[in-house]
């Protein structure tokens, strides 16, 4: 199970990559076109917002959680013993696997209903919107399903800061 997480949250985090890559090339296309030329893309505020910018962000945040990269302080718990430490990161798992399920759950329903309606921009072009949309509710999702898994571990007793740790020195001694 862990391994299917682990592979979908790559594909994730590559879509995000592409997503990023992508936009890179669209804005300096329409920086040089603008600058050049006079002729600025078409939409391309419009695209960045409601497809780039939402991949970049949501997609590999399933990633990020499973290698242990979100940004932590564990300035109190660090002082903690095992148990004590065990309570803290599983009453922060717990809000956050809650948080984002509700955060999927509303944003999949509005994806849903942008997508009942169609949902377009007009501007230049008519551009659609709903399919961007869909974006938040997968990301978020998949990172509720690596939260889960990070539940399970830490009600086995895995201690997740020690976990990093130790992999974040094995990293920096190669």
């Amino acid at each position: 199970m862990e391994k299917l997480l682990r592979r979908g949250s790559d594909l994730f985090a590559w879509v995000g990559g592409i997503a990023l890559v992508v936009m890179m090339l669209e804005i300096s296309a329409d920086v040089i076109l603008r600058t050049l030329f006079n002729k600025p893309l078409p939409l391309t505020v419009e695209i960045v917002s409601f497809y780039y910018m939402v991949a970049v962000v949501f997609m590999p945040m399933a990633l990020v959680e499973f290698t242990g990269h979100h940004i932590s302080v564990n300035l109190v718990t660090q002082h903690l013993n095992k148990p004590a430490k065990l309570t803290v990161q599983f009453i922060a798992m717990t809000a956050a696997l809650i948080y984002f399920a509700l955060m999927t759950f509303q944003t999949g329903r509005q994806a849903l209903e942008s997508l009942e309606m169609h949902e377009y921009l007009m501007g230049a072009f008519a551009l659609p919107t709903w399919p961007g949309r869909f974006t938040l509710p997968l990301g978020c999702g998949a990172y509720c399903l690596v939260l889960m898994v990070r539940l399970v571990q830490i009600c086995r007793g895995v201690d997740i800061d020690a976990e990093f740790e130790s992999d974040a020195n094995l990293t920096e001694g190669a």
